[in-house]
């Protein structure tokens, strides 16, 4: 039997550690496949249940993992064999930005006949240090039979909380296309912010999540500094490989938006695709109450969210208003909506110059980028 706390087969998976508030640290669990990743306070992540190497824990692991006793760590469960074919490394990649369309980009995109896109959303690969350790099973994820392949994780602009995706990315497809959907900074961070509460890994309120909003690893704001994320992908790929939209661009007009996609990824941009649902909507977020929360946690809450997205929808739908509530919109004061949008003017100052573009939500900050 292998031993579960192998030095040699666990890696240093603390991520990054803030220099403004140092309890405040991106962890990977040691034992996922895909890896869980978190960005909050120490104390906030250990009271969520996982174990912490910094705390004294012989490994990091978040709680459902800690049910399998003889789980091995990622680096040994996943060490494949080459698919028969090869496997494949993705040609295109959605690298974000959270809570920004990339749920309905993903699943638009894997109806085209040209391309298929991984089955699971959010694999995380390039965001894991360790990722070569899996390298096998990354490659076997993806079908066969189609000229592109490609995948989606939001994970992959969260630098600085997240680092290194981009020089990951560089070594392994320095060719692949890459996708960076974008909205008004401000509502994409309130609404990533539902969707941690909706996972169940954000406990605080709102109020005390938003107030640390200079903290470049506070993980709402730093997804939301856009130039910051696409300069860090600039230092690694030629700007004819990523395409930036507006998420704008994909609710109002569609059908144009995906013409315009498929001709980036250099596939026939005339193929007939149904834009007409959207999916992972803020509308459909609610969280667990009472034992389920507790089932969420557990080793079969695990298990049920390596279900592909739309099927665990279909599954879920006729049972989940039983056992669950609606997440409210956070509520944050005019001044607080006021500060957080001030906190996240001159990056889209610079998202500006650097893209050209001036959506919608850029009116919102035309007095702070005067």
């Amino acid at each position: 039997m292998l031993d579960l706390f192998s030095a040699e087969l666990l890696t240093v998976t603390l991520l990054s550690r803030s220099a403004i508030d140092p309890s405040m640290v991106s962890v990977a669990c040691d034992l996922c496949y895909l890896p869980l990743l978190i960005t909050n306070r120490e104390d906030v992540i250990a009271g969520l249940g996982w174990q912490l190497t910094s705390r004294g824990d012989a490994l990091d692991a978040c709680p459902p993992c800690q049910e399998l006793r003889s789980h091995l760590p990622r680096r040994a469960q996943c060490d494949d064999p080459l698919p028969a074919d090869g496997g494949r490394l993705p040609d295109l990649c959605v690298i974000g930005a959270a809570k920004s369309g990339t749920t309905s980009l993903h699943t638009y995109l894997n109806q085209h006949p040209e391309i298929g896109m991984a089955p699971l959303k959010e694999l995380r690969f390039f965001a894991d240090p360790d990722h070569a350790g899996w390298e096998n099973r990354y490659r076997g994820l993806f079908p066969s039979g189609k000229r592109l392949v490609g995948e989606s994780s939001t994970m992959y602009t969260r630098a600085p909380a997240l680092p290194g995706v981009a020089a990951r990315m560089r070594a392994m497809v320095p060719d692949v296309r890459l996708i960076y959907l974008v909205r008004d900074p401000a509502e994409r961070a309130l609404a990533s912010y539902v969707e941690e509460r909706y996972h169940g890994l954000e406990p605080r309120t709102a109020q005390e999540a938003f107030a640390d909003l200079e903290d470049p690893y506070n993980p709402y704001v730093s997804a939301s500094r856009y130039a910051e994320q696409l300069a860090d992908f600039l230092d690694h790929f030629p700007a004819e490989q990523i395409l930036v939209l507006p998420l704008e661009d994909l609710d109002h007009h569609p059908e144009q938006t995906m013409r315009r996609v498929f001709t980036f990824l250099g596939v026939d941009p005339a193929a007939p695709v149904d834009v007409s649902e959207r999916f992972n909507a803020r509308a459909e977020k609610r969280e667990l109450v009472g034992a389920a929360d507790s089932m969420r946690r557990s080793l079969l809450g695990r298990v049920y969210r390596r279900i592909p997205y739309e099927r665990r929808r279909r599954f879920s739908a006729a049972v989940r208003r039983v056992i669950t509530r609606r997440i409210e919109q956070p509520e944050l004061t005019e001044a607080q909506m006021e500060r957080l949008r001030d906190v996240l003017a001159p990056d889209a100052r610079r998202f500006q110059q650097m893209t050209g573009l001036t959506p919608e939500w850029m009116e919102r900050y035309a007095a702070a980028l005067r």
